[in-house]
């Protein structure tokens, strides 16, 4: 399995994921619904489904052949997929998870712990690293920390290739002159701003906001360029072209 194969898949994806969210805005509740989503699309892909052995089997050799363990079921019971969701990092300070994880298929052997970790008691590093948030996350929060935070957990955590979703939707429906689209034009304004800024930071992340003004037929699309592309909904479709990636 090439990196050039997963990336493609990675992407391919996460566009898909970007595109049922422009048709339909209401789709999910929440960010755990996105994360399930894209979860299930890159799944679709037999080299990121298909469990791989582990060295558990090796480690307790001994208690599977007093236990009478055949080969076979120890050979499936003990292998792990390359995909997983809410994996943990390596960050000493706290214990971290990670929304989406692709490992390193040639590394699960070296998995031999109920934990999914190696022989060091360490995880392994993730070959490609997912977050995504929403407007639930907290539009001050999102703006001010959140950012932040999930990129030096993709940096600590020693991610091969990163990528930082947030898929956020306005549901103002007032004039533009009105007191509560004046607010909510300031807390997107706040969210622009941010992401721009971290993502200028950490330029090595895949970088990729989606803002949906529902009631206004538009989207505002962040990605490779970190600039915020506007797209009216009115006009056309959005599409691939919209998003490009690191």
């Amino acid at each position: 399995m090439k990196n050039s194969s997963i990336k493609d898949i990675v992407e391919n994806s996460i566009v898909e994921l970007f595109n049922e969210v422009v048709i339909n805005p209401l789709s999910h509740f929440s960010e755990k619904s996105l994360q399930v989503r894209l979860a299930k699309k890159l799944l679709s892909y037999k080299q990121l489904s298909t469990p791989i052995p582990t060295g558990i089997d090796k480690k307790y050799a001994k208690q599977i052949k007093r236990l009478n363990i055949q080969d076979n079921y120890a050979q499936n019971v003990f292998s792990v997929p390359p995909l997983q969701m809410e994996y943990g990092l390596n960050i000493k300070s706290q214990p971290f998870r990670m929304d989406i994880v692709i490992l390193n298929p040639k590394e699960i052997n070296t998995i031999c712990s109920w934990q999914l970790q190696n022989a060091s008691k360490n995880y392994l590093s993730p070959q490609v690293g997912i977050e995504i948030g929403t407007e639930k996350s907290g539009w001050r929060k999102m703006s001010r920390d959140h950012l932040e935070n999930d990129a030096r957990k993709m940096v600590n955590g020693k991610v091969a290739k990163g990528y930082i979703i947030n898929i956020m939707r306005n549901t103002n429906v007032c004039q533009d002159n009105t007191q509560r689209y004046i607010e909510k034009e300031e807390q997107l304004e706040n969210f622009r701003k941010g992401m721009k800024r971290v993502a200028n930071k950490y330029k090595n992340i895949n970088w990729l906001g989606l803002i949906h003004h529902i009631a206004y037929q538009k989207i505002e699309v962040f990605s490779k360029s970190k600039k915020w592309n506007l797209v009216n909904l009115r006009n056309r479709a959005f599409d691939r072209r919209d998003i490009e990636f690191n």
